[in-house]
């Protein structure tokens, strides 16, 4: 029971708590984005002129315009899981795997200005992480997690932009 208990409460290497689920992705999203659920995109999901498909509440999708909705799903992960991968795009009506609780290495930021410590709120920059230590990259005060290490740069898609290691809390 005490073996049972330490791995519970304390990961070994190569091991940390998290809580992933799915989505369908409405746009391009990449790994490392926040993403959003995006309420308005069931009438895209209706009949496809089959006489057996999934209808407009039988899933729901995903996007990382933050302006348009506001409810954060959490930080998208690439292909596979893997969050390293924040070059191949994850592309519209293809399912993401989305972090929505625990450490995540990539987290995608607005700016440079993010230190160790700040709240990571959702911006207006969709598929961006503001800093609420600043007060001003924010739209709707949405809190996504803590930022666990100050701003570094990694590549999304073929440019350069900022990221933190994070502690997301998009579960409830």
């Amino acid at each position: 029971m005490g073996h049972m208990m330490r791995k519970l409460f304390r990961p070994g290497v190569g091991e940390r708590h998290q809580n992933l689920t799915v989505a369908f992705v409405n746009g391009t999203l990449y790994g490392g984005d926040v993403c959003v659920w995006d309420t308005t995109a069931p009438t895209s999901q209706a009949y496809n002129g089959a006489t057996d498909t999934l209808g407009s509440n039988d899933f729901i999708y995903v996007t990382t315009s933050s302006t348009a909705y506001g409810l954060a799903a959490g930080i998208t992960l690439a292909g596979g899981g893997s969050e390293m991968d924040s070059v191949t795009a994850i592309t519209d009506d293809n399912i993401a795997v989305i972090q929505t609780w625990g450490v995540c290495i990539n987290c995608q930021t607005v700016d440079d200005t993010v230190a160790a410590g700040a709240g990571l709120i959702l911006d207006a920059t969709a598929g961006q992480l503001g800093d609420a230590a600043l007060g001003t990259d924010t739209i709707d005060g949405s809190v996504v997690g803590v930022a666990l290490t100050a701003d570094y740069t990694f590549t999304r898609a073929a440019a350069t932009v900022y990221g933190v290691t994070g502690f997301v809390r998009c579960n409830g």
